[in-house]
């Protein structure tokens, strides 16, 4: 079946109350996008002692390091979102992802820190690229009701790549060398590009407007209206949004009361979790005198543990209760930031690693509720055809927040002269950013229903990608 064959399809299915239209495969294949791009990443965190030794640099240069991607993301980051509402999605994701793999033997072939940093910030500026365009597009391969799932998975796949990247570096490090785990990564990155390109490309907003469609129509069977043909109404190509600046896409979108509060939140709660992640396998090298390997796979298996745990059930809970109980999605990811905080501080209070360990997967268990249901209520009040500027944002908050919080421990470990005192710090902004999500409950249900309101616009969908944004 050709492309345009496989959406007509799926918008069928869509039209007949299909929870995954497309199928999962495209949620397998931008899960593996995200996973390849983190566990890269987080090679890093993995090798960075031996980094240390080689090149003498002290931990306040160590945490500059994952600001690499933020300086990347400030240039690139929102012009890749304006990208992502105008071109095909899937190929500008495969064409990215082929890339940074080939980029990526950088990394170990650099030959002191400038080089390497300088490659970082490469790489950084090729994940802000694909990053926008794969969240797009996930928005419109499944609908609303799935979505605390959908997202789930693939937000899971950015906090299992730090700590299985982590356990990469530090084995592969300590046996071969640290360069070897750079250069391991580079046939999955191509083997991925690969699968991502074969995927169709889904017409922006098309899944919304049937589903709004359904919410309307209620029972047709004294008028005969069966509700629009779904065939009929799949374009070949998508639709252009129609001319604006980025200015005035950064303004429509930072109006909308939800969105302006879950970047916030999100941003702070990124500075908190970034931290943690990029510090904790030195954190338990330096504190317990263990190896480079043995330190990245505890702070691998805590990792994983408490992010796949948290993720999972947040995808579940946040789709169960979805359209239940109002702004059930906030509730739960900003709840479980709340609880996660105080289970962070008493992770680094208490010295026993026996108490220690349990508390750390619990509180990124908690926090990880959020993963889901916080990106999925994004997808929920992001108007379709400015979905790709609205991830690109939210990418580059998370990256902006992911960034400063390592350098920001790094710096206060030198200050305090404990990597201790500095990781116990992180339960501030972890708490802080809980509440500012939990106030978007306020406004979440209203700008979910204008999401869909303006997904039956006639202008919306008569080919001519024509927007009437005056609407919001």
């Amino acid at each position: 079946m050709t492309g345009d064959g496989r959406v007509a399809a799926a918008m069928e299915r869509a039209a007949g109350g299909a929870t995954a239209p497309f199928g999962w495969t495209p949620l397998v294949a931008m899960v593996l996008v995200t996973l390849v791009d983190r566990i890269e990443s987080s090679v890093v965190a993995g090798v960075l002692p031996l980094l240390q030794d080689e090149w003498g640099f002290s931990d306040s240069a160590g945490g500059a390091i994952p600001a690499a991607v933020g300086i990347a993301g400030l240039v690139v980051t929102l012009p890749a979102g304006r990208l992502a509402d105008r071109v095909d999605r899937r190929r500008l994701v495969a064409g990215v992802v082929a890339s940074w793999s080939l980029i990526i033997a950088g990394s170990g072939l650099a030959t002191g820190f400038a080089m390497f940093f300088a490659t970082r910030v490469v790489l950084g500026a090729a994940d802000s690229l694909e990053g926008p365009s794969a969240a797009s597009a996930l928005a419109d391969y499944y609908p609303p009701r799935a979505r605390a799932r959908v997202y789930g998975y693939h937000r899971m796949a950015t906090f299992a790549g730090a700590p299985l990247g982590a356990l990469l570096g530090g084995v592969v490090g300590e046996l071969f060398g640290w360069r070897w785990a750079f250069f391991f990564m580079i046939v999955p990155g191509l083997m991925v590009a690969w699968f991502v390109r074969r995927l169709p490309e889904p017409r922006r907003g098309e899944v919304d407007r049937l589903v709004a469609w359904a919410g309307i129509a209620g029972d047709t069977s004294e008028t005969g209206d069966t509700g629009p043909d779904a065939s009929a109404t799949v374009a070949p190509e998508p639709a252009l949004p129609s001319p604006t600046t980025l200015r005035a896409d950064l303004r429509l979108l930072t109006r909308i009361p939800t969105v302006a509060r879950l970047y916030l939140g999100l941003l702070v709660l990124f500075f908190g979790l970034g931290g943690v992640a990029f510090w904790l396998p030195s954190f338990f090298e330096r504190t317990y005198d263990v190896g480079e390997s043995a330190a990245a796979a505890l702070a691998a298996g805590i990792g994983l543990v408490g992010v796949g745990t948290g993720a999972t059930v947040g995808g579940v809970l946040g789709d169960r209760w979805h359209g239940v109980r109002p702004g059930a999605r906030l509730l739960i990811g900003g709840g479980g930031q709340l609880l996660g905080s105080s289970a962070l501080l008493a992770a680094f209070a208490l010295d026993p690693l026996a108490l220690r360990a349990p508390l750390l997967a619990l509180a990124l268990a908690l926090a990880s509720l959020g993963i889901p249901t916080l990106s999925a209520a994004i997808a929920d009040v992001l108007p379709t055809r400015r979905r790709g500027v609205g991830f690109a944002l939210l990418n580059f908050v998370v990256a902006l927040g992911g960034s400063l919080g390592p350098l920001a421990v790094g710096g206060l470990s030198d200050a305090f002269g404990s990597l201790t005192a500095a990781l116990g710090t992180l339960a501030l902004p972890v708490a802080a950013g809980s509440l500012i999500v939990l106030s978007a409950r306020r406004t979440y249900e209203d700008d979910a229903a204008a999401v869909l309101a303006d997904a039956l616009a006639v202008d919306d969908f008569d080919g001519t990608g024509a927007v009437d944004d005056t609407r919001r």
